[in-house]
């Protein structure tokens, strides 16, 4: 009986922290000291280590120290590929960076999320530390005007559970909403691409439209995947994963988006993924590599309507 007691106060003092922090998924603020964001980078680089998994970060037209666009903070609307079957190398190697690392600090850039990973408990207040916040188009909009730079996913739900490790593949949402985005409050795009980050587990395709079916009704990826030893869940196969920030889509100045201009960036942003692609394919396996990038806009794919 006072076990159980324990368990409920728990629970309810958890779920008034929850109440109580609710408001950080919609603010344009940093939650979180900063020597928190390195606390965490540091044990999260040191556990994905031990699992086999290391990074680097390549910007392949920006430095750091010399480049103009990061001494000004210039702002950016960063596209952020492939989702990957559950983001593992983003989540634990790769969003810490945007805190920490000059290019992208100095931008102040946010991270649009899924609603449903701020009701997941300890997850919720790892990504809000770490800058994420809710990919609802208004809040989106509302971080944009307040400042921040914002790093999305073309792909999405979609480019999740279609993940395939043997082949390399960036989605787009029907609309096109970054690059509208873009074009509306007149910031470049910039690309960037995680070459290693399919390969960290086994993707299968079972039931797969039943899967995107619920998905776009629920709005929540139901993938199918193993990792090292056939293990169902997070114990990836050792991989180092290079994170690459390609060169910038410019948009010109801030104005309302017309359809014929929005296609138009598009295929100035594919080209760049293309582009990337190609000058940097020879850091995934070589089967893999020579099927290429598929760069995909979802209009010209189904009618789906998953998000």
């Amino acid at each position: 009986m006072n076990m159980l007691l324990v368990v409920v106060a728990v629970v309810a003092l958890y779920a008034a922290w929850m109440a109580a922090t609710d408001h950080v998924r919609f603010s344009s603020s940093d939650w979180g000291p900063l020597w928190l964001v390195r606390l965490v980078q540091r044990v999260a680089a040191l556990q994905c280590r031990l699992l086999g998994v290391t990074s680097e970060t390549v910007h392949m037209h920006l430095n750091e120290e010399e480049d103009d666009d990061v001494k000004k903070g210039r702002r950016w609307i960063i596209t952020a590929a492939p989702h990957g079957v559950c983001g593992f190398a983003g989540l634990l190697l790769g969003m810490p960076y945007l805190r920490t690392s000059p290019v992208y600090s100095r931008s102040r850039a946010l991270i649009a999320g899924a609603t449903v990973v701020f009701y997941i408990p300890l997850v919720r207040e790892y990504l809000m530390l770490l800058g994420v916040r809710d990919a609802q188009r208004s809040n989106v909009q509302a971080l944009i005007e307040a400042g921040r730079s914002v790093t999305l996913n073309p792909g999405g739900i979609y480019e999740q559970v279609m993940t395939d490790e043997a082949q390399e593949a960036a989605y787009c949402q029907r609309g096109l909403g970054f690059i509208r985005l873009a074009i509306k409050h007149g910031l470049p795009i910039l690309p960037t691409y995680s070459f290693g980050e399919n390969q960290m587990f086994r993707c299968y395709k079972f039931g797969l439209q039943a899967r995107l079916a619920f998905a776009a009704k629920f709005w929540v990826a139901l993938p199918l995947f193993t990792g090292r030893w056939g293990l169902p869940w997070l114990v990836p196969h050792a991989n180092h994963v290079v994170f690459v920030t390609g060169k910038p889509v410019e948009v010109g100045e801030a104005r309302e988006p017309e359809e014929k201009e929005v296609l138009a960036v598009f295929e100035l942003w594919k080209r760049e993924m293309e582009r990337m692609f190609e000058a940097n394919k020879h850091l995934l396996p070589p089967e893999v590599a020579k099927n290429g990038l598929l760069v995909v806009h979802r209009a010209a794919l189904s009618k789906s309507k998953l998000p």
